[in-house]
C-alpha cells in the first residue's frame, strides 16, 4: 500500500533547501547549493540527464517558464527500468501532492460563483450530528492551510478508515470519501485547530464539503473548472498508464516497476483532493501560470489569488508553502508531490513571473538531493537574473 509523503521546503532565503535532510547534511547541502556554478552550465537537457542518473530513476523532466509560454522543457530516460520506449516532453507524470493547490483553486472557482465561501464551516456543510463539536466551527480557509486540526496520517490515526479507501477503490470516490471523512470528523481534531499540522485529509474534508454542496464529485468538479477551461487535455487522476512513465517501488536498493493498471499503483481513487492528479508538465504549467498573472481572462479574480496566497500558520497559503525569496524578489511558492514512487516538486515566483517543474518516476534516497540540486541550479538560471515584474 501506498501513503502520500510529502516533503516540506525550508523556509529561509537562499536555495531550497530541503527540511527532512539530517541537520549536517542541510548545513552541507546548503554550502554546496550556494558554490553551484553556472559557468558550468550546458543547458536543460544535459542537467535533467544529469540529474536522472544520478537519481537511478528511469525517467526524468523539468521545465522553466513564464506567465504565457514554456521557455525550455527536457525530458529524458524510457519509461520504465528495462524498458526502451523513450520518454517524451508530452509524457505525463503523476503530481502527488501538488493536487492541493487545484483542489484549492477549485475552491476559489466555486468562491467566486457563491457556491461556497473560504469561511464556510464544516458544521455548515456536514451533518453535525456526525461532526464532533470541535470540528464544526472549522472552515474551509483553514483546512487548505493545514490548520484544521485534522488527523495527519490517516492511515496511523484511523487504520480502519485507510483501509476501507483502500476495499473502496471499485466503489464511487465520492460515497468512499463522504463515508471516510465522516469516520474521521467523528474523532476529536488531533490538535486544537488555528495550529500547523499538515493534512493530506483535511483536504478530503474540502472535498467532501464542495461535494455535499454541488451535489458533484470533486472529480467532475476538477474537470468541469480547471481541466478544460485551462486546457489541461492530458489531466485526469490515478497512476497515469502504461504508455505514460511507469511508477517504481524503492525496494532492496533498487527501483522495482509497478504496472500503473494495477490496484496499488497510486493512493485509492477517494484520497484524490489531497494528491491523485496526473499532466503533462506542460499542461501542469498552464494551470501553474494562473498563479503568475497568466491563464484566461477572468478566470480567478485578482483577490481571490490573494486569499488563495494568503499565508496562514505557519507560512502557509492554500495548497501552497509560501517562503520568502530574495532571487524570487519576495515571496515563493513551492509544493512537493510523491506518492512513495513518483516524485514532482514546483517553485514559482510570481513578481518574477517565472517557474519552474521537475517530475520523475521514482523516488527513492537521492530524491530530495537530486531534485533539490536540480532546483537550484534552474532557479539560477531561469528565475534569479529575471527582473521583479510587479509587486
Amino acid at each position: 500500500m501506498t501513503w502520500s509523503s510529502t516533503r516540506r521546503i525550508s523556509v529561509r532565503d537562499g536555495p531550497p533547501v530541503l527540511a527532512l535532510l539530517a541537520p549536517a547534511a542541510l548545513i552541507l547541502l546548503a554550502a554546496a547549493q550556494t558554490a553551484v556554478a553556472l559557468p558550468g552550465w550546458n543547458g536543460l537537457e544535459n542537467a535533467v540527464a544529469a540529474s536522472r542518473s544520478k537519481l537511478g530513476a528511469s525517467a526524468l523532466a523539468a521545465a522553466a517558464f513564464d506567465e504565457e509560454r514554456v521557455i525550455e522543457i527536457a525530458a529524458t530516460g524510457t519509461q520504465a527500468i528495462g524498458s526502451n520506449v523513450p520518454v517524451t516532453e508530452d509524457a505525463v507524470w503523476h503530481l502527488g501532492s501538488c493536487t492541493k493547490s487545484m483542489t484549492a483553486v477549485l475552491v476559489g472557482r466555486l468562491v467566486e460563483k457563491e457556491v461556497i465561501g473560504f469561511d464556510t464551516t464544516i458544521g455548515a456543510v456536514l451533518p453535525a450530528d456526525r461532526v464532533h463539536p470541535d470540528f464544526r466551527r472549522v472552515t474551509i480557509a483553514q483546512l487548505l492551510r493545514h490548520s484544521g486540526g485534522v488527523t495527519g496520517a490517516v492511515y496511523a490515526s484511523h487504520p480502519a478508515v485507510w483501509r476501507s479507501m483502500w476495499e473502496g477503490w471499485g466503489r464511487r470516490s465520492q460515497e468512499v470519501r463522504r463515508e471516510a471523512v465522516l469516520e474521521i470528523l467523528a474523532d476529536p481534531p488531533a490538535q486544537p485547530p488555528g495550529a500547523f499540522l499538515y493534512s493530506n485529509a483535511g483536504f478530503l474534508v474540502v472535498a467532501a464539503m464542495m461535494e455535499e454542496t454541488t451535489g458533484m464529485s470533486w472529480e467532475r468538479l476538477m474537470e468541469r473548472e480547471l481541466f478544460v477551461p485551462l486546457r489541461m487535455e492530458s489531466a485526469g487522476f490515478g497512476a497515469p498508464g502504461r504508455e505514460a512513465p511507469w511508477p517504481h517501488r524503492w525496494e532492496e536498493g533498487r527501483y522495482v516497476p509497478v504496472d500503473p493498471e494495477t490496484v496499488g499503483a497510486d493512493n485509492p481513487p477517494s484520497f484524490g483532493p489531497a494528491g491523485t492528479v496526473h499532466a503533462s508538465l506542460s499542461d501542469w504549467i498552464r494551470f501553474l501560470q494562473v498563479f503568475l498573472g497568466g491563464g484566461p481572462d477572468s478566470y480567478l479574480r485578482p483577490e481571490t489569488i490573494d486569499e488563495l496566497l494568503r499565508p496562514g500558520a505557519d507560512g502557509n497559503g492554500a495548497g501552497w508553502f509560501v517562503v520568502p525569496r530574495a532571487w524570487a524578489g519576495g515571496i515563493a511558492l513551492n509544493h512537493h508531490g510523491s506518492n512513495t514512487m513518483n516524485f514532482a516538486t514546483v517553485w514559482l515566483a510570481p513578481r518574477k513571473r517565472r517557474g519552474i517543474v521537475i517530475a520523475a518516476n521514482g523516488a527513492g534516497p537521492e530524491v530530495e538531493e537530486v531534485f533539490d540540486e536540480l532546483s537550484s541550479r534552474m532557479i539560477a538560471r531561469f528565475i534569479a537574473p529575471i527582473e521583479t515584474r510587479r509587486r
